[in-house]
Protein backbone atom coordinates (compact mmCIF):
# COMPACT_ATOMS: atom_id res chain seq x y z
CA UNK A 1 0.00 0.00 0.00
CA UNK A 2 1.42 3.01 -0.71
CA UNK A 3 1.30 6.39 1.65
CA UNK A 4 -0.99 7.78 -0.39
CA UNK A 5 -3.75 5.21 -0.06
CA UNK A 6 -2.51 4.93 3.26
CA UNK A 7 -3.59 8.85 4.10
CA UNK A 8 -7.03 8.34 2.04
CA UNK A 9 -7.87 5.30 4.14
CA UNK A 10 -7.17 7.35 7.19
CA UNK A 11 -8.95 10.17 5.98
CA UNK A 12 -11.77 7.91 6.58
CA UNK A 13 -11.54 7.14 10.40
CA UNK A 14 -12.33 9.58 13.13
CA UNK A 15 -9.15 9.43 14.42
CA UNK A 16 -7.90 10.48 10.75
CA UNK A 17 -10.62 13.40 10.51
CA UNK A 18 -9.47 14.30 13.94
CA UNK A 19 -5.64 14.53 12.67
CA UNK A 20 -6.82 16.69 9.56
CA UNK A 21 -8.75 18.70 11.43
CA UNK A 22 -5.97 19.39 14.00
CA UNK A 23 -3.13 19.77 10.94
CA UNK A 24 -5.81 22.29 9.25
CA UNK A 25 -6.36 24.24 12.76
CA UNK A 26 -2.39 24.76 13.06
CA UNK A 27 -1.82 25.50 9.42
CA UNK A 28 -4.17 28.08 9.95
CA UNK A 29 -3.17 29.27 13.35
CA UNK A 30 0.95 29.65 12.02
CA UNK A 31 -0.84 31.90 8.76
CA UNK A 32 -2.22 34.44 11.17
CA UNK A 33 0.96 34.78 13.41
CA UNK A 34 2.61 35.21 10.28
CA UNK A 35 0.14 38.28 9.27
CA UNK A 36 0.31 39.59 12.71
CA UNK A 37 3.98 39.22 12.43
CA UNK A 38 4.01 41.35 9.22
CA UNK A 39 1.56 43.86 10.69
CA UNK A 40 3.61 44.55 13.49
CA UNK A 41 6.87 44.98 11.66
CA UNK A 42 5.22 46.92 9.41
CA UNK A 43 4.17 49.63 12.54
CA UNK A 44 7.91 49.45 13.39
CA UNK A 45 8.87 51.96 10.62
CA UNK A 46 7.28 55.03 8.55
CA UNK A 47 9.90 55.79 6.06
CA UNK A 48 12.92 54.54 4.45
CA UNK A 49 15.27 55.93 7.38
CA UNK A 50 13.30 54.25 9.97
CA UNK A 51 13.47 51.37 8.10
CA UNK A 52 16.93 51.27 8.00
CA UNK A 53 17.27 52.06 11.04
CA UNK A 54 15.23 49.00 11.82
CA UNK A 55 17.02 46.85 9.49
CA UNK A 56 20.29 47.80 11.35
CA UNK A 57 18.68 47.07 15.10
CA UNK A 58 17.20 43.46 13.83
CA UNK A 59 20.83 42.49 12.76
CA UNK A 60 22.64 43.81 15.90
CA UNK A 61 20.20 41.52 17.83
CA UNK A 62 22.37 38.23 16.13
CA UNK A 63 25.56 38.58 18.04
CA UNK A 64 28.21 36.91 19.94
CA UNK A 65 25.46 36.68 22.74
CA UNK A 66 22.67 35.04 20.05
CA UNK A 67 25.39 32.52 18.69
CA UNK A 68 26.30 31.24 22.10
CA UNK A 69 22.88 31.00 23.22
CA UNK A 70 22.13 28.95 19.95
CA UNK A 71 25.25 26.73 20.24
CA UNK A 72 23.69 26.06 23.86
CA UNK A 73 20.34 24.48 23.05
CA UNK A 74 22.43 22.44 20.72
CA UNK A 75 21.72 24.56 17.39
CA UNK A 76 23.57 26.29 14.67
CA UNK A 77 22.98 29.56 14.51
CA UNK A 78 19.60 31.00 13.00
CA UNK A 79 17.79 33.92 12.49
CA UNK A 80 15.70 35.57 15.23
CA UNK A 81 11.39 35.64 14.49
CA UNK A 82 11.80 38.97 13.72
CA UNK A 83 14.44 38.32 11.00
CA UNK A 84 12.31 35.24 9.68
CA UNK A 85 9.19 38.31 9.45
CA UNK A 86 11.35 40.43 7.64
CA UNK A 87 12.49 38.21 4.87
CA UNK A 88 8.98 37.37 5.12
CA UNK A 89 7.61 41.16 4.44
CA UNK A 90 10.39 41.07 1.86
CA UNK A 91 8.70 38.15 -0.01
CA UNK A 92 4.90 39.18 0.42
CA UNK A 93 5.76 42.84 -0.76
CA UNK A 94 9.44 43.31 -2.25
CA UNK A 95 10.50 42.58 -5.83
CA UNK A 96 12.25 39.84 -7.13
CA UNK A 97 15.75 40.25 -8.43
CA UNK A 98 18.86 38.37 -9.93
CA UNK A 99 21.45 37.23 -8.23
CA UNK A 100 24.07 38.89 -7.02
CA UNK A 101 27.16 37.21 -5.25
CA UNK A 102 28.27 34.34 -6.06
CA UNK A 103 26.72 32.26 -3.13
CA UNK A 104 23.47 32.77 -5.04
CA UNK A 105 24.85 32.78 -8.44
CA UNK A 106 25.73 29.08 -7.81
CA UNK A 107 22.88 27.74 -5.63
CA UNK A 108 19.47 27.95 -5.67
CA UNK A 109 18.54 31.55 -4.31
CA UNK A 110 15.36 33.44 -3.95
CA UNK A 111 16.24 37.11 -3.65
CA UNK A 112 13.52 39.88 -3.19
CA UNK A 113 13.99 43.18 -2.97
CA UNK A 114 12.39 45.71 -0.14
CA UNK A 115 13.17 49.05 0.10
CA UNK A 116 16.74 49.38 -0.89
CA UNK A 117 17.34 46.38 1.00
CA UNK A 118 17.98 42.69 -0.86
CA UNK A 119 16.76 39.45 1.28
CA UNK A 120 18.13 36.45 0.11
CA UNK A 121 17.63 33.06 1.05
CA UNK A 122 19.79 30.02 -0.40
CA UNK A 123 19.48 26.53 -0.25
CA UNK A 124 22.22 23.98 -0.72
CA UNK A 125 23.15 21.71 2.37
CA UNK A 126 20.85 23.47 4.62
CA UNK A 127 19.54 27.27 3.79
CA UNK A 128 21.30 30.43 4.53
CA UNK A 129 19.88 33.83 4.86
CA UNK A 130 21.57 36.64 3.23
CA UNK A 131 20.59 40.88 3.75
CA UNK A 132 22.47 42.92 1.03
CA UNK A 133 22.44 46.87 0.98
CA UNK A 134 23.47 48.36 -2.63
CA UNK A 135 24.68 45.26 -3.45
CA UNK A 136 26.85 44.85 -0.56
CA UNK A 137 27.16 42.02 1.88
CA UNK A 138 25.77 43.38 5.17
CA UNK A 139 24.66 40.18 6.99
CA UNK A 140 24.64 36.00 6.78
CA UNK A 141 23.42 33.58 8.98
Amino acid sequence: MTILEELKNLENTEEGKKMFKEFGEKLSRDLDRKNNNIIRLKSMFYDQNSFDNLVNRIIEKHDERWDDLCYNNGCLPYPHNLMYTLFELSELDGNEVESIDDLTKNFPSVLNEYMGWVFSVTHGQGSVCSIYKNNKLIFRI
